[in-house]
């Protein structure tokens, strides 16, 4: 069997090529209700809830914010997670009973078909993971500022 080397394999894959496809797909966290002008994130309780836990004056500020915009992002993927699996349940559920004649079913709000559902789902899974790896790389920030804090203090004291 012979592997194709990266030169050979589809260039559907790559990604858009045109500007106008470039710009189309820059907009698709938009489109799946992650980014909107209404998000409900409390940034400030977060904020505080991250210095209460570290010790006020201990950690710095972009670290802390950093880390609670990464916090706010995973909550509001959970929730459009969430909405997603609720749809998914309803639609499951009026497809599967037989008792309800078709035209008692409910319609589904957005218009989704069982596909789409399943096509967002799968691409909230991967903001999701995007997402984790934010706030990983976040906490690992606030730490080192915590530490490089600390190896001051005790500097200072020598």
């Amino acid at each position: 069997m012979v592997v194709p080397t990266s030169s050979q394999k589809p260039r559907k894959r790559s990604g858009p090529q045109t500007p106008e496809g470039r710009k189309r797909v820059s907009q698709n966290a938009r489109k799946h209700g992650l980014t909107s002008a209404a998000l409900p994130l409390d940034l400030p309780g977060i904020r505080a809830a991250i210095v209460a836990h570290v010790g006020p004056g201990r950690a710095d500020p972009l670290a802390v914010a950093r880390l609670a915009e990464a916090e706010a992002l995973l909550k509001r993927i959970e929730e459009v997670r969430l909405a997603l699996e609720t749809e998914l349940d309803a639609f499951l559920n009026a497809r599967t009973a037989p008792e309800l004649p078709a035209s008692s079913m409910p319609r589904m709000v957005s218009g989704y078909e069982l596909e789409e559902i399943l096509d967002d789902l799968r691409i909230v899974s991967r903001y999701h993971a995007e997402a984790y790896a934010q706030r990983r790389k976040a906490q690992q920030v606030l730490l080192v500022s915590l530490t490089d804090g600390v190896a001051r203090a005790e500097g200072d004291f020598r």
